[in-house]
């Protein structure tokens, strides 16, 4: 794209009939990334280090900051919006405890050696994304199956809602803490929250001005305050009572270079101990981005350029691993929730990024005035969307097995977790994929010698005996892949021949092979099994 096209595309992008979307999803998805970059520090330095959440709240801010920039310039599709993640995040988790189990937790040095782990698998994490994009391996993706595809949405929907609750009552949705939910207090504080989500969602799905989140986001923060001026409650009394975010750490020097300290102090030894479990995370962040690249595709119902993907998600991680910064990737949930408010470029991810810079300069506590029941709404909202497309819509739109493929993946996330649930749904899948093609019948004619002769010029009394005998002659005319599922069927149908009572004895058996695509070693092995029993 040419200097005059790219000037054409960012004056489109702030008209007024764009900017006021662009900027109201870029500045909810920023405290949205404050939110999470928060939580993910918070994760990762757990008990007792959690004395260095501060510090490393800077840290995951910086790596936000860096992917959501350069992935919003190097993608694609957008207005894609990148994320630092929780899978990730969780292995992050792990790295740490392990670390921490074999050093002073409270220590400086302890916090160098994670810093240390971290940016070495933020670093790792980015080249193996480089190096995949620069392949061109990212178009594997495309051979995931739709149902797949779907129960990942579908899943990536139940997780933004157990999120969003969970933003609204401070509790993690289970079924064990169920009876916490429908307690009055908590009661009290999610059912704002979920009117709001439940509200929004058929004010979309009715109309589909640009306005309509942008104008429901402000309506309710215009309620909310002037609810708490109608009850004479101030602002103080909110955030006691639960109402507001927070509390965020105060500070405006939350980010320092502690990667080139690490560097010299850091406890080397036990970040490459941890090879396995970066291992680990390098293919747990593989798969999410591009399951979460090919989720992207059906929300905005456009085509990606996959390995240009995966290559931008690598510089976003070399540079965020350079500064400490958690590894991210493209995210479905921030791209679904920009498209749906209206955004259609790149500039949202550039105020996003803004608004996770003014949070790290100057400190967080401004975001302490954001309504929770309107963060934890939006979320909700956006999980019940994706909920109602692959849940409900789904059942009217998919062959029902890929319907129960969805649910089934969806069921799996729920109760093992999201990597689990989406691998459970490619076996579901693969699966329902062979027996459909085992069904497939390998032999495209079925013939004999009295009705099928080569071309060889015979005298009348040869004729006379091939028409004769000729019925101990079958001749089979394969057709397609010769696998496992086939070729039992193929050795089945042989047999019958054999054994058949109404027809004469066999005495040669010809497979034509031709318009056989592949065979594996199964359907090889069952071939030599029919020459050598036929034999005898």
């Amino acid at each position: 794209m040419g200097f005059d096209a790219r000037t054409s595309r960012l004056r489109e992008e702030l008209s007024p009939r764009n900017v006021i979307p662009t900027l109201t999803a870029g500045v909810v998805i920023g405290v949205l990334e404050v939110v999470l970059a928060s939580s993910f520090a918070a994760l990762i330095f757990s008990g007792d280090a959690s004395v260095h959440v501060p510090s490393a709240i800077g840290l995951t801010l910086f790596g936000a900051i860096a992917i959501m920039t350069l992935v919003g310039i190097l993608t694609s599709l957008p207005p894609t919006v990148a994320s630092v993640q929780d899978t990730t995040a969780a292995v992050l988790a792990l790295i740490a405890v392990s670390i921490t189990a074999e050093m002073p937790p409270e220590s400086h040095e302890t916090f160098l050696t994670v810093v240390a782990a971290v940016a070495v698998s933020s670093l790792l994490a980015g080249t193996f994304f480089l190096v995949l994009g620069r392949f061109g391996l990212g178009d594997l993706v495309r051979f995931v199956p739709y149902p797949v595809v779907g129960g990942f949405l579908a899943g990536t929907g139940w997780l933004l809602f157990k999120g969003g609750a969970g933003v609204l009552t401070g509790a993690s949705l289970s079924l064990a803490s169920l009876d916490e939910f429908v307690r009055a207090e908590a009661v009290k504080m999610w059912l704002p929250g979920v009117l709001f989500a439940v509200l929004l969602l058929a004010l979309v799905r009715r109309y589909r001005h640009f306005l309509i989140i942008p104008g429901a986001l402000f309506g309710g923060l215009a309620l909310f305050y002037l609810a708490l001026l109608i009850t004479g409650n101030g602002v103080v009394d909110a955030k006691t009572d639960g109402w507001l975010l927070g509390p965020f750490p105060s500070g405006a020097r939350l980010w320092e270079p502690w990667t080139i300290e690490a560097v010299g102090r850091a406890d080397w030894g036990e970040v490459f101990s941890q090879i396995v479990n970066i291992s680990s995370l390098l293919l747990v962040a593989v798969l999410g981005l591009l399951l979460n690249a090919s989720g992207i595709e059906q929300a905005l119902q456009r085509d990606a350029d996959l390995n240009r993907e995966l290559q931008a998600a690598g510089v976003a991680n070399v540079a965020a691993g350079v500064g400490g910064g958690i590894v991210g990737y493209q995210a479905l949930s921030l791209t679904a929730l920009a498209h749906r408010t209206g955004a259609t470029g790149r500039v949202v991810s550039f105020v996003a990024a803004a608004v996770c810079g003014a949070a790290l300069l100057f400190g967080t506590q401004a975001l302490s005035l954001f309504p929770r029941p309107l963060l934890g709404g939006m979320i909700v909202f956006l999980g019940l969307a994706f909920l109602v497309e692959w849940l409900y819509e789904a059942w009217f739109k998919l062959p029902r097995r890929d319907y129960l493929v969805v649910v089934l993946i969806v069921v799996a996330v729920a109760a093992t977790g999201f990597v689990s649930g989406v691998a459970v749904g490619l076996i579901a899948a693969i699966t329902l994929f062979v027996i459909d093609y085992s069904r497939t019948d390998v032999v495209k004619h079925a013939l004999s010698g009295s009705t099928y002769q080569s071309r060889v010029e015979r005298n009348t009394e040869q004729r006379e005996i091939v028409r004769r005998e000729g019925e101990r002659i079958h001749i089979l005319e394969l057709q397609g892949f010769l696998f496992f599922g086939t070729a039992n069927s193929l050795l089945e149908r042989i047999r019958g021949r054999v054994h058949d009572p109404n027809l004469p004895p066999l005495w040669f058996l010809v497979l034509d092979f031709r318009r056989v695509s592949g065979l594996d070693s199964s359907a090889v092995v069952a071939s030599m099994a029919v020459a050598a029993r036929h034999r005898a």
